[in-house]
């Protein structure tokens, strides 16, 4: 599927939230990034930089993309990463702290860099505090639709140019036969063409 993705000329972004030790973690990268051919792949952080280095090597020296999970969708996701840090941080601050590291030398003339950040569109707060904290990291928004989160949530996501974000919606579009009663695919489209139209507006590119 990748392959045919690639084929049809679509960057592929494996949601695959790898992450371990440095040789497994080697093995992971190899196989999203070069065995299987994803242009970017989603990462677990908690494995520290050595658990990251073989995904970040690859962002590097061949432009491949790495989104690190540092605010996740989930309503729990507070049990972990809104947890106060001893410097008064929350986790998830540190973490996009660690990810501007980890992102040096990966920018390109876009101005945005290989290393981006996975951030919930379901903590609207926290999207936007991270937007200003984090220029020039594509974000991975995760959670429109069906987990919950609009084009109002989602909005502060974008930077000052009305890019830096890719919205990401699933089941709202999967299912959107469910509650349209068209045809699946007719269905998946009106659904997908009005969650484009709305993000648009958003950004302030209608």
């Amino acid at each position: 599927m990748i392959r045919a993705a690639s084929s049809l000329g679509y960057l592929v972004i494996a949601d695959a939230k790898r992450g371990d030790i440095g040789s497994t973690a080697e093995a992971y990268a190899r196989a999203h990034l070069e065995v299987a051919g994803a242009d970017a792949v989603t990462v677990n952080p908690w494995f520290g930089t050595d658990g990251l280095e073989p995904f970040l090597r690859r962002a590097r020296d061949a432009g491949k993309g790495v989104f690190v999970l540092v605010k996740t969708s989930n309503p729990t996701s507070a049990e972990l990463l809104d947890q106060v840090l001893a410097d008064g941080d929350l986790v998830y601050e540190h973490m996009a702290g660690l990810l501007r590291g980890w992102a040096a030398g990966t920018f390109g003339e876009s101005g945005y860099a290989s290393v981006a950040a996975v951030v919930g569109g379901t903590h609207p707060s926290q999207v936007a505090a991270l937007r200003a904290a984090l220029p020039g990291i594509l974000f991975l928004v995760p959670g429109y639709g069906s987990q919950g989160a609009t084009v109002e949530h989602v909005a502060g996501a974008f930077d000052e140019n009305g890019t830096g974000a890719l919205v990401n919606s699933a089941r709202a579009i999967l299912y959107a036969y469910r509650s349209r009663k068209e045809p699946w695919a007719e269905a998946a489209r009106q659904e997908a063409e009005l969650m484009r139209a709305a993000l648009w507006r958003a950004a302030g590119r209608s």
